[in-house]
């Protein structure tokens, strides 16, 4: 069993602030995004991706980053919060072209990627990575709009993972762990 240190506490105490949980038919909880609490205000803005950031269950950089990708802030904070929680570090992008300019930088393990996405979308940040040269980072797709041809198109894209918004927290976590292991 993991030890709750105050890192952790604090992480769990700000993700459950920043989401609203709601039971899904046949157990779990979902990420609902849309959904905030009157503590949380709206964002005028879409602000910068930040820079990569620090684990919060350990208080340093763990080796297993994660790029997060989606267009829409609120459901980049939520996915952040939930992996930061595991101690995953967490980079972000706003659309497909920040996340294959993030990968000339430095490629993460994982990658969660939104399919609809203005500018370059999901399918074609897959297409992108499968060109890539050397190692390429493990993709799972996200989408509020799974279909069986879409998640048999990004499979033969080299999607390992395809999940449906709201995604659970226990899905996601499973995802990346799936992930990290292929």
């Amino acid at each position: 069993m993991m030890k709750m240190t105050r890192a952790r506490a604090a992480a769990l105490a700000q993700s459950r602030m920043l989401l609203t949980s709601s039971p899904r038919p046949g157990g779990g909880t979902a990420l609902l995004p849309g959904q905030w609490g009157a503590d949380v205000p709206p964002m005028p803005h879409d602000p910068p991706a930040p820079a990569t950031r620090v684990a919060l269950a350990t208080g340093r950089p763990t080796r297993a980053r994660v790029l997060v990708v989606d267009d829409e802030y609120r459901i980049r904070l939520a996915l952040r919060t939930c992996l930061e929680a595991e101690g995953y570090v967490v980079d972000e992008a706003r659309d497909g072209r920040e996340a294959i300019d993030a990968l000339a930088v430095g490629a993460p393990d994982v990658m969660v990627v939104d399919l609809a996405m203005p500018v370059l979308d999901g399918l074609s940040v897959l297409r992108e990575v499968a060109c890539l040269d050397g190692a390429r980072p493990r993709v799972i797709v996200l989408t509020a709009y799974g279909s069986i041809s879409a998640a048999e198109m990004a499979h033969d894209l080299g999607a390992v993972a395809f999940l449906e918004k709201p995604v659970m927290p226990e899905s996601l976590r499973a995802a990346v762990a799936m992930a990290l292991r292929a």
